[in-house]
This record gives C-alpha cells, structure tokens and sequence, in this order.
C-alpha cells in the first residue's frame, strides 16, 4: 500500500482540483456559494481546515448567528470582524463595509446547512450586493465570503456574476480518485481492489465498509451491500431516469437534484447511480460489477501467461505434435495453445502447467461469455501461476 496522508481523501486528484480552483477564485477576489451533498460534506469540513487561505485572516460563521438576528446582516459583520462605524449611529451597508479601511483581506466561511431558508435569502440578497461593490476594491485588500449551501436550499441562491460564483460538488471525484483512494487504503488483491472500485464507485465509505468486511464471494458482496444500506436507506432509490450526456454538466440536472443530495446519484465515469440503487432494481447489477472488475484484472494476466507459455513453446517447436508444425506459437489464443500440450506429450509439459494452461483457457471463456469466476477459483488459478512462474521455464520440458 502507499503511505497515508492524515486523510487521504484529501490527496485525491479531483478533491485538489476543486479546491484549487476555489482558492483561485478567491484569489480573483470573487465569493463563492459551494453547494454540497451528504456524501461531500466531510470531505469539504476536512480540506476546508487545510492552509488553503493563509493570505487571508480567517472566520468560520454560522449563518444563523448573522441572518437569524434582528437588524442587518452587516451589522453582524462589523460586530464579528470588529470594525467601527465612523461615526457614532452611522448607518452601515454592503458598501461601507466593502470600502472599511480596516476591513482589508479576509475570509468568512459561512455555513449555511443549518439555516432556515429566509436566512439564507437574506444573506444571499447581501453577498449579491457586497459583490457588485467589492469588485471596486483591489483583490489584495477585498474579503470574500464562502458560503456552504444544502442542496434543498439552492433556490435562494443568487444569481452568478464575475465576483460571484457557484461551486457545485459534482463529478468531484472519477474512476481513477476512487482507484487511488481504494489502492492507498486496502490491503487487499488487485482483484479484490478492483471490484471494490467497481462497486463502490464514487462512494468512498462504501469503499471502506467493504474493504473491512467482504470475504471476496458474490454472496457476501449482496450482504455486506444489504448492511450497509441499513445504515444509509436514504441512497436507494429508484424511478429516477439517467439521461446520457456527452459532457459533464456544470451541476446536477434538476430532475436529479434530491437523488444527487442523499448520493444515489452522482457524475463518476459519466452518470452514474449508486450501486444500492441499481441493486434494488436489478438483480444482476452485482454480478455485472463484478464480471467488470474481473475482465479488466484477470484479462491482462492470461494474456501474459498465453504469451510467456507460447514462448516456451517456440523454444521447443521441434517436440509439438505434428498437427502444430509451423505454426506461430506465441501468436496462439489460450484455448488452441491448451489443445496444443494435450496432443503434444513429447513437449513433456508438468502436470502444474497443464492445469495452468487449462485454467487460463476456462477462465478467459467464462469471462468472454460475460459470466464470473468464483473467487476461490481465482485464487486456485494466480496460484497455478505464482507457482509455474516460481518453477521457472529452464526446469520445464527437460531431458
């Protein structure tokens, strides 16, 4: 395994991607509404605690504690980042504290999840204000507001502009965040690995829920799956359409919004459902996963093999049966080349290679016929090749 960060989650390619580009937003002296699911929220608490925001002096705010009180929300802001009027009474607005002399750069975190939605209105209608003001004031002295929203809450957003974006958590991470995380934190095969990403796809605690408890069986995957959905049912559901896109959209379709809030939706290699809802409505979802997984890890290997017993072959040409003559053996599919050291016995082939080959044979036809191999027997077979690698071909057909 590699070596863990503090999280790891946080070292994935696609978490680091959205979070440059939300510094450099921030950078431009821009605010940022960051619209967020359940199954992102954690991440973003944690990469949220990272010195992402040295330049600036930092404030973590709930919203309530601005919008819920009486009076302006500005007057919360000049209380909170202990400015003074210029006079006493002044009246304060978005423009008085854009232009503070002693507002300079800052950064408030303004979590929002939590709040009632004439809150967040109210607040929305201010970041609007401020950040047609702001865009006055020179980037190296402008405070920005981030501001994390619950998805349900996203009507009360404003309406972007140049100082004023949205940042959803959507096609954050793909197949290769989810090959990274699982490979940086399972010590298990590549087979297993495989499948886990497989199955798991864009939901890293389902990675780490199997990573703990799945024995390798099908059968066990259908009961790890079936515990897991007892402790987050909100993911499965069904009756929802995925329409193809050839692109990313910038944020989930609004059909699909609440399904995308409690992750039974996602952007992942395309769009994708979370397996417990493809699951709920199709019985061979899980095997089809796993057959997935195993051509993408198995396939490579038997061809590797057929390639290096072919070889082998070749060096010895002068001993296959006379039905083989001429023929290029390290060109040859699996299923031939078994034929080949069956009515070849002058080739003097071990009985381990002989069930290596077979082996390599059956388990390339189970998987070009879309079917699985039981786990056992994909242990019983990288055995039969650990075992004849170790053995070595300068022990082979000898005498």
């Amino acid at each position: 395994m590699l070596p863990l960060a503090p999280n790891p989650r946080l070292e994935l390619p696609g978490v680091r991607r959205f979070f440059s580009a939300l510094v450099e937003e921030f950078l431009d002296g821009s605010c940022v509404f960051v619209v967020i699911p359940k199954h992102g929220a954690s991440v973003l608490a944690a990469a949220l605690q990272e010195p992402h925001f040295d330049a600036y002096d930092r404030y973590d705010i709930e919203l309530s504690a601005l919008a819920g009180r009486e009076g302006p929300v500005v007057d919360g802001l000049y209380e909170t980042f202990g400015l003074r009027r210029e006079y006493p009474g002044e009246v304060v607005n978005a423009g008085t504290l854009a232009f503070h002399p002693n507002l300079g750069r800052r950064i408030a975190i303004i979590d929002a999840t939590g709040s009632a939605q004439q809150e967040l209105a109210r607040w929305s209608m201010f970041v609007a204000e401020y950040s047609a003001i702001a865009k006055e004031v020179s980037t190296r002295n402008r405070t920005v507001f981030l501001t994390i929203v619950a998805p349900e809450d996203t009507d009360s957003l404003p309406p972007k502009d140049l100082n004023l974006r949205h940042r959803w958590w959507w096609g954050v991470l793909g197949r290769l965040d989810t090959m990274a995380y699982v490979d940086a934190t399972v010590d298990r095969s590549d087979e297993d690995r495989d499948v886990i990403v497989e199955v798991a796809r864009f939901d890293l605690d389902l990675a780490d829920h199997l990573s703990r408890t799945w024995d390798g069986t099908i059968l066990e995957l259908r009961e790890q799956l079936a515990a897991y959905v007892r402790t987050g049912g909100d993911r499965v559901r069904t009756g929802f359409h995925l329409t193809r896109h050839d692109r990313r959209p910038e944020r989930p379709p609004a059909e699909l919004l609440e399904a995308w809030s409690v992750g039974a939706v996602e952007w992942w290699q395309g769009l994708e459902q979370h397996v417990c809802c493809e699951t709920a409505s199709d019985e061979l979802a899980l095997p089809r996963c796993v057959w997935v997984a195993q051509v993408r890890v198995l396939f490579p290997r038997i061809e590797l093999e057929r390639r290096r017993i072919g070889q082998w072959v070749a060096a010895h040409a002068s001993r296959v049966g006379p039905a083989w003559t001429g023929r290029d053996f390290e060109s040859l599919e699996i299923g031939p080349l078994a034929s080949l050291i069956r009515e070849s016995p002058a080739l003097r082939t071990p009985t381990s290679r002989r069930k290596l080959v077979d082996w390599l044979a059956g388990a390339r036809n189970r998987l070009a016929h879309g079917k699985t191999i039981e786990a056992v027997d994909v242990r019983r077979g990288l055995g039969l090749i650990a075992r004849d690698r170790a053995d070595g071909d300068s022990a082979r057909s000898s005498g």
